[in-house]
């Protein structure tokens, strides 16, 4: 992948409260392009959506094998050339290396997906606020305030776009 993480630009930003970043999991039901009619139809998932799922059910209890199943999901959905498969992974991913505090691969997994997730929907799709949102929370785990008020920006930008009232607390 070819994301690059900031680094923050210098040792007297302002220290923040580390905000919490909830698991990804409820962005994938926002971000999917399933058809709503077919959600009835239980798919066979594929090898990378099982990994994921294990990956994602370990965090906490086993980090070794979450780190393990997460890389093998994205592995997976690499090879399968499923982008919807392959962003839903990133994050994946990109969730367990908050959990381990590792910020700069997280970051770079979490705009890995939503590159991805734009190039699916497009750049004004409302949906990707949260996701948006959460990076610009992983930039403030880093105390990176330049990329968190880029990112932030961002964020209010699509509101707009969208003709809605951006929020005004994060």
């Amino acid at each position: 992948m070819s994301t690059s993480a900031s680094t923050p630009t210098s040792t007297s930003s302002p220290q923040y409260n580390k905000p919490s970043i909830l698991s990804p999991v409820r962005l994938l039901e926002k971000l999917s392009k399933i058809d709503e009619g077919s959600r009835e139809n239980t798919p066979i998932p594929s090898t990378a959506t099982l990994m994921m799922i294990t990956g994602m059910q370990s965090i906490g209890k086993n980090q070794k094998v979450a780190g393990e199943k997460l890389t093998k999901a994205v592995e997976a959905a690499e090879k399968s050339k499923n982008q919807e498969e392959l962003a839903a992974s990133l994050l994946g991913l990109g969730y367990f290396y908050i959990t381990t505090t590792d910020y700069d691969k997280s970051i770079q997994l979490y705009n890995g997906s939503l590159a991805i997730w734009k190039q699916i929907h497009g750049n004004d799709f409302i949906h990707l606020a949260d996701l948006i949102l959460d990076i610009a929370k992983i930039y403030q785990c880093q105390n990176n305030e330049v990329e968190f008020k880029k990112t932030i920006e961002s964020y209010q930008t699509l509101f707009k776009n969208n003709n809605k009232t951006p929020p005004t607390t994060f």
